[in-house]
């Protein structure tokens, strides 16, 4: 038979793995075939920066870590919005409600995400940051 102690001490070892669990975010980030565990914390912002290959202009698509990557927004110029839209709808009335736990792109030309204090850049190649749960 458990002990009260015992079941206190398990009790508040769950809470804490919880609230951990709630607040820290780990990924496995994956680049040119390579994978890495980083860890983020909820609430935490990133960006993606790089220079349509179309207009040359460049584009950053700001988001924040919640259980998932979500609150996108697209910051650009209205020409190379013109070009991801055809001038049919508003790029971040879409991008707001859309909600992932995988960030996935490719460049030929570059690009370089940031997440909190974490930065890669790639050239030539595709990036993946797959959150490891979305509690």
């Amino acid at each position: 038979m458990i002990d009260l102690p015992t079941v206190k001490r398990l009790l508040i070892l769950l809470l804490a793995a919880g609230i951990v669990g709630f607040f820290v975010k780990p990924a496995v980030v994956t680049q040119n075939g390579s994978e890495t565990v980083a860890f983020f914390w909820r609430f935490q912002q990133g960006h993606l920066h790089f220079i349509n290959s179309v207009t040359d202009r460049p584009v950053d698509i700001h988001f924040r870590i919640t259980s998932t990557f979500s609150n996108f927004r697209m910051v650009t110029d209205e020409l190379t919005e013109q070009y991801y839209t055809a001038g049919w709808y508003d790029v971040n009335e879409q991008l707001r409600p859309e909600v992932t736990p995988v960030l996935r792109s490719c460049s030929i030309r570059g690009m370089t995400l940031t997440i909190g204090n974490h930065e890669w850049h790639v050239e030539g190649g595709c990036l993946e940051v797959r959150l490891i749960w979305t509690l």
